[in-house]
C-alpha cells in the first residue's frame, strides 16, 4: 500500500471519531475497518465492526466536539504506527498517544488496532 493510500485510510478512520452523525460514523468505519476488527486501548477493547461502531459513538457522546489529528504515520509489511493528538472542540490539545495497527493490503482495511496513551 502506498503511503498516500494509507494516509487517506487513516484520516477517514480518524474522521469517524469526530463530531459526525451516527450514520456517517458507521459509514466511515465500515469503509476502513474489517468486519472482524480487533481493537484495544487502556480503557476498553473488543472485536467486530458493530462493537467498534458502538465504541466510537460512545466516545463521541462522552467527548462531544473532540477530534484526532495525526502527527506521524508510518507503515511497513502490513503494519502501521501513528502518533496523534486528541483536541477538544476549542482546538486545545488534550492527550498525545500512539496507535498500532495491522491492515490487509488486498482489501485496504484495518484488521487490528491498539491505542496507547496516558491521561
Amino acid at each position: 500500500m502506498t503511503d498516500e493510500a494509507l494516509q487517506q485510510i487513516w484520516k477517514t478512520y480518524q474522521d469517524a471519531w469526530s463530531d459526525v452523525p451516527a450514520e456517517r460514523c458507521a459509514e466511515l468505519l465500515r469503509t476502513t475497518l474489517s468486519d472482524d476488527i480487533a481493537f484495544s486501548n487502556p480503557d476498553s477493547g473488543g472485536q467486530g465492526i458493530e462493537s467498534m461502531i458502538a465504541h466510537v459513538q460512545d466516545f463521541q457522546k462522552q467527548y462531544p466536539g473532540c477530534y484526532f489529528r495525526s502527527n506521524v504515520l508510518r507503515q511497513q509489511h502490513g503494519q502501521l504506527l501513528a502518533s496523534w493528538t486528541l483536541f477538544d472542540r476549542d482546538d486545545a490539545p488534550l492527550v498525545n498517544g500512539f496507535s498500532y495497527g495491522r491492515f490487509d493490503e488486498e482489501s485496504n482495511r484495518l484488521t487490528q488496532l491498539a491505542g496507547f496513551w496516558k491521561l
